[in-house]
C-alpha cells in the first residue's frame, strides 16, 4: 500500500533564506510529497541563542507562503511552556500521532553527520523516514560519517524515491538535488559585517528585516 509523504522540515530559520524555501519547493516538486510542515526550533539545544521566536515564526509565514506549507509553532510553544528545548524526537512523536501518511524528516547531510549527537537518534527511524540532501557531501557518499552513522545508512538506505511511500518509516533516502551553498549563520556575519543580503533572502524577508530591525545592522535601518 502507498501512502502520502509528508515533509517536516525543521530549523532555526534565523533568518529564512531563499536556500530554505528551495529546498521546500524541491520537496513538493521532484520528491512529490503532499505538503511540508515546517517546525521553526524553540530553545537551541545546543546552547545557542537564537532571535526572538515570534520574529522568526512570522518570518516563516512569509517565507512559505503556500497551501502547501503548513507552519508548526509546536517547538516554540513547548519550549516557552517548560523553558527548554523541543527535542526532535518529541516533535516525530506529536505530528505523526494517530496519521495515516509517511512521514519524511528533511535533513541536510551535515546534520546527518552530527545525528548521533541528538536526543534520542536512534529511535527517530522508529517514527518517520529521513530525507537527506546533500549539502557539503555526496549523497551517496558516507566515508565521512562515524561508524554509527554509517551503519545506520547502510542498514536503512533506500535506493527508490517509492520506498518512502510504501514504508512509512525505516528508511533514509539520500535526495538528487542540493542544498544551495550558504547558510543562516553567514547572512547574519554578513549583517554585522553591514553587507548586502539582498540575494540570499526573498524580498518580503528583506523587507521585514529592514522593516522590524530585528538584526542589528547600523543605524535606523540602513540598507544591507
Amino acid at each position: 500500500m502507498n501512502h502520502k509523504i509528508v515533509g517536516i522540515f525543521g530549523g532555526a530559520f534565523d533568518p529564512v533564506h531563499i536556500g530554505h524555501v528551495k529546498v521546500a519547493n524541491q520537496c513538493l516538486i521532484d520528491a512529490k510529497m503532499e505538503k511540508v510542515i515546517i517546525v521553526p526550533t524553540g530553545l537551541s539545544a545546543y546552547e545557542k541563542k537564537l532571535t526572538d521566536e515570534k520574529i522568526r515564526l512570522l518570518m516563516t509565514k512569509l517565507a512559505f507562503n503556500d497551501e502547501r506549507f503548513d507552519i508548526s509553532d509546536y517547538e516554540l510553544r513547548k519550549s516557552k511552556i517548560y523553558n527548554k528545548p523541543s527535542y526532535t524526537i518529541n516533535t516525530l512523536k506529536h505530528l505523526t500521532k494517530n496519521s495515516s501518511y509517511s512521514y519524511a524528516l528533511i535533513i541536510g547531510s551535515d546534520t546527518l553527520q552530527k545525528l548521533d549527537e541528538w536526543y534520542q537518534w536512534d529511535k527517530i527511524l522508529d517514527y518517520c523516514n529521513l530525507f537527506v540532501v546533500p549539502r557539503k557531501i555526496s549523497g551517496n557518499d558516507i566515508n565521512n560519517l562515524s561508524l554509527s552513522i554509517k551503519n545506520l545508512v547502510t542498514k536503512h538506505k533506500a535506493t527508490r524515491l517509492s520506498e518512502l511511500s510504501i514504508k512509512r518509516k525505516g528508511c533514509i533516502y539520500f535526495a538528487s538535488f542540493p542544498m544551495l551553498p550558504f547558510s543562516s549563520t553567514e547572512i547574519r556575519s554578513l549583517m554585522s559585517q553591514k553587507k548586502s543580503i539582498k540575494k540570499y533572502v526573498s524580498p518580503e524577508i528583506y523587507d521585514f528585516i529592514m522593516q522590524t530591525k530585528c538584526y542589528v545592522a547600523g543605524d535606523k535601518g540602513q540598507e544591507i
